[in-house]
């Protein structure tokens, strides 16, 4: 039986133990054998034979007979190869899936210490509360007077149109986008006219309930109001909660990101 040093030593590089290596070469080199042949040549107990054999056959590296007693067959190298391979890949795949859900845990056991320690809260509020409605409809229109680029607006009912129809017109003039989400069947047809004459985008949400009023400029500030109950009860006239005011870009992009959803689905 030939066994070269080089080949020796390249099957050791890839992991093969060396009882595996001594059957691995009497196969090749005699092209087939059953389990007390293979022991006999290579000088190896039976059941270890058979061990290895086993755990030659899991890698790839040969075939053997359905008969009894099986005989052994070494694979073609080419395709034993590609079949380590693949092991030896599903293997990696499966440690680094354990060390990334062991890693994710570490994260989620240590970042509450960090934060602890690295974050500050900021003292400024994320939001202004408006005392009244009138305060609320005077940034509104501070708001619409300065905007340089766009203003969205989204009413239920936009029965305050009079309020802001001049400097709507003004913003206009200044080439200011103007998008209006509005409620189709409650919306007055006159303003709407209005609307579509001073070249305002306006789209309907039918007979969906708008719960927010309220009125995004240049995707820097928002104002809005939210309603406590969705229509009035029992002659109670309908309730709100504060209407609040921001510039916190945080605050404003999510309120925009609703406005653009809204403005897509109609």
């Amino acid at each position: 039986m030939i066994e070269t040093s080089q080949l020796r030593n390249q099957l050791e590089e890839i992991g093969f133990t060396k009882y595996e290596i001594k059957i691995l070469i009497d196969l090749y080199v005699n092209g087939s054998g059953k389990a007390d042949e293979i022991g006999d040549r290579c000088e190896i107990n039976l059941s270890r034979v058979y061990e290895n054999l086993d755990i030659l056959s899991r890698k790839g590296f040969i075939t053997s007979s359905n008969g009894r007693p099986r005989v052994y067959y070494p694979e073609n190298p080419q395709i034993a190869i590609e079949n380590l391979i693949a092991m030896e890949n599903q293997k990696h795949d499966e440690l680094l899936d354990k060390f990334k859900k062991n890693a994710n845990s570490l994260v989620e056991l240590i970042e509450p210490l960090y934060i602890d320690k690295h974050t500050q809260i900021a003292k400024e509020e994320l939001l202004n509360s408006c005392g009244t409605l009138e305060e609320a409809e005077a940034i509104t229109i501070k708001l619409i007077k300065e905007a340089k680029k766009e203003i969205c607006i989204i009413t239920h009912v936009f029965n305050w149109f009079n309020l802001v129809e001049t400097h709507l017109l003004e913003a206009k003039n200044r080439n200011c986008t103007i998008k209006i989400i509005t409620n189709s069947t409650l919306s007055d047809n006159s303003i709407i006219s209005k609307l579509e004459k001073m070249d305002v985008e306006v789209k309907f949400l039918g007979d969906v309930e708008i719960k927010t009023r309220g009125t995004l400029t240049d995707m820097s500030s928002v104002i809005f109001v939210i309603w406590v109950n969705e229509v009035p009860f029992e002659g109670n006239p309908r309730k709100i909660y504060k209407p609040q005011y921001t510039t916190n870009q945080g605050m404003v992009d999510i309120f925009q990101s609703y406005f653009n959803y809204l403005w897509e689905k109609t």
